[in-house]
């Protein structure tokens, strides 16, 4: 547990006015139980200092009257009404040392005490176990017996600290379902009529008008045009038969 020891006498907080009042005085006189708040307030973890808690306790109206008038007593449930929803506080009558030394080891439970006797008529300590206090008068940690021991205590306090929950846990977002495409048939291309074959023929003519006809290789056609030429001393030519055209000419030789 973190302990966080105010002193109600430090010059820090001392002068500052304790709740308000036609007969005002100081923490550093009347604010033992205004630095016991705080010093258990920022134990917990709740920024908090003598006059931090003054201040607040006073904006929310929470100080009784005094028999003179003024308003500096602060009620037995200050802490929670200080910080709604961060404490809650139960007392019992006397010194209750079976709930003092359960509270002590908590992580969120604290004690505190009223004391009451004929030396000093009024004064608040937070206890660290059934036989030491944190003292606000000094702002240290001390026997019990200073006081006079269990005896001196009228009534005791225990404080539940009510940590704030959690933030929510952010939802990681639901991943985006892309739907695979839906396939598109590709049309069916018309069947393509290709003309019958017909394959080319040619025809070796010679210039004395001698001709074979039907030659459907144009390497063979080529051949025999050049034998003609040689042979017969005559120009000659291969001629596409469907076209009539000279693809080649074979001179005389």
């Amino acid at each position: 547990m973190s302990i966080v020891l105010y002193s109600q006498r430090d010059p820090k907080y001392a002068s500052h006015v304790l709740g308000w009042g036609p007969l005002l005085g100081t923490i550093g006189q009347y604010g033992c139980y205004d630095t016991v708040c705080a010093m258990i307030a920022a134990s917990a973890g709740v920024a908090s200092d003598p006059v931090s808690f003054d201040m607040l306790a006073t904006s929310r109206g929470e100080f009784l009257r005094d028999p003179t008038g003024t308003y500096d007593f602060l009620p037995d449930n200050a802490l929670d009404i200080a910080f709604p929803g961060r404490f809650h506080t139960t007392y019992f009558p006397g010194f209750r040392a079976d709930l003092i030394a359960a509270a002590i080891p908590r992580p969120n439970q604290y004690a505190y005490g009223h004391i009451v006797t004929a030396s000093v008529p009024t004064h608040f300590v937070w206890f660290m176990d059934t036989l030491r206090e944190a003292d606000p008068w000094y702002g240290s940690i001390g026997p019990l017996s200073g006081y006079g021991g269990p005896t001196a205590i009228q009534k005791t306090y225990i404080v539940d600290f009510i940590p704030l929950p959690p933030p929510p846990a952010i939802a990681e977002p639901s991943p985006v379902v892309v739907p695979s495409p839906t396939p598109v048939p590709l049309p069916t291309p018309p069947p393509v009529t290709l003309p019958p074959f017909v394959p080319v023929k040619y025809s070796v003519v010679s210039g004395v008008g001698f001709r074979i006809e039907d030659i459907v290789s144009l390497p063979d056609a080529m051949a025999v045009c050049d034998a003609i030429a040689r042979f017969d001393h005559v120009e000659t030519n291969v001629n596409d038969q469907s076209s009539g055209d000279s693809v080649y000419t074979a001179k005389a030789a």
